[in-house]
């Protein structure tokens, strides 16, 4: 085999392969959703630049050049809020470039230089590789714990379906890995906040991103030995902190949410119109997280979004709302008694606005 034949048609090819790269990584909707419509550009420019790259290593015979760039590439992207899964996942839209391009017989040759350059990504903790070896199956436990249990998430992705929600998955663990190989959750941190925005488009809320996160922690501490999962926790705690808004109503809100959810619970209990049990004080909590939401974005509409959806799963139960009215009246009474004057009179303005859509 002569390499500078391999060479030759890389670079005679390197424009149709870098095109049908792009057109690929296209198609995944995170690169226009997080980046904007210009996105495409810059992945031209880089994915052009890795494959130069690749083409460099090849002609000089040293996996190693292309090794050390694809780590550089890995550093550069987490500072711009992306992981590591990413550039394995635009190396694999690379590769299936190559493959149209590059004639059978040359293609492992190829393939070597690119497996040894993802092989080189790997953390040397023993953390990060032991989430890497359960990555897939703590996707799907997420899954289950969340789409095939909840009907919020089942209404919120009814359009892509599960598969979507668990590619979702399994790069908010692809981030948790990161954030463990390098010692900083900023870009894990970044990408839950991310997220979040993501999920509020969805009709979801904060609270629902915390939730994943506290199933993760708990998927982790079921799979992993004691010392990985303890580290893990602690990484996905301090992301689920820079889930807190700055306002300062939200804040003082989230400092009594547990007594207000208590407190609705137990009027909801009492009035017959919800269980004794854990599901009553989860359903108060999502009402609470949507209210907070709304306060943060100064608009009713997460909490209206909610006070649809229930009415409508209500009616397809062949139930009244009354059971809604009179959660949102215990809310209202519940953050009147425990919050701040502020807070409380920002929390009735929306809440107030979500009873008059129940009128309507």
């Amino acid at each position: 085999m002569e390499t500078l034949d391999i060479v030759r048609r890389l670079e005679e090819q390197r424009l149709a392969i870098i095109e049908e790269t792009i057109n690929q990584a296209m198609r995944e909707p995170f690169w226009k959703q997080r980046y904007g419509e210009e996105i495409g550009v810059q992945l031209h420019v880089d994915m052009d630049r890795n494959l130069g790259v690749l083409i460099q290593s090849i002609r000089y015979r040293s996996p190693m050049i292309f090794e050390d760039h694809t780590r550089w590439r890995r550093d550069q992207i987490r500072g711009f809020g992306c992981s590591t899964g990413h550039i394995r996942e635009m190396y694999g839209n690379l590769w299936r470039g190559i493959t149209r391009h590059v004639p059978e017989q040359w293609q492992s040759y190829i393939f070597n230089y690119m497996q040894t350059a993802l092989g080189g990504l790997a953390f040397s903790g023993a953390g990060p590789r032991a989430i890497s070896e359960q990555q897939t199956q703590l996707a799907e436990d997420l899954a289950v714990g969340t789409y095939d249990r909840h009907w919020h998430w089942q209404a919120a992705y009814s359009s892509e379906g599960r598969a979507r929600l668990v590619y979702e998955y399994w790069y908010l663990v692809d981030y948790l890995i990161d954030a463990l190989g390098v010692n900083s959750t900023t870009t894990l941190s970044q990408h839950v906040q991310w997220q979040r925005q993501m999920w509020l488009k969805r009709g979801l809320s904060t609270g629902h991103v915390q939730y994943a996160l506290w199933l993760l922690a708990d998927a982790l501490t079921a799979r992993l030995a004691q010392g990985p999962a303890n580290e893990a926790r602690q990484a996905l705690m301090a992301a689920s902190e820079a889930l807190a808004y700055p306002r300062e109503s939200c804040q003082a809100l989230r400092a009594i949410q547990t007594d207000v959810i208590s407190q609705t619970a137990e009027r909801l209990i009492a009035a017959g119109v919800a269980p004794n049990g854990p599901e009553t004080t989860t359903e108060v909590s999502w009402y609470l997280s949507y209210l907070i939401d709304s306060i943060a974005t100064g608009a009713a509409d997460p909490l209206l979004s909610y006070t649809r959806w229930m009415q409508y799963w209500l009616a397809r139960q062949g139930l009244p709302d009354s059971p809604l009215r009179l959660s949102y009246e215990a809310l209202a009474e519940a953050i009147t008694r425990m919050a701040p004057e502020h807070a409380a009179q920002e929390a009735l303005a929306m809440l107030q606005i979500a009873q008059r859509a129940l009128s309507t």
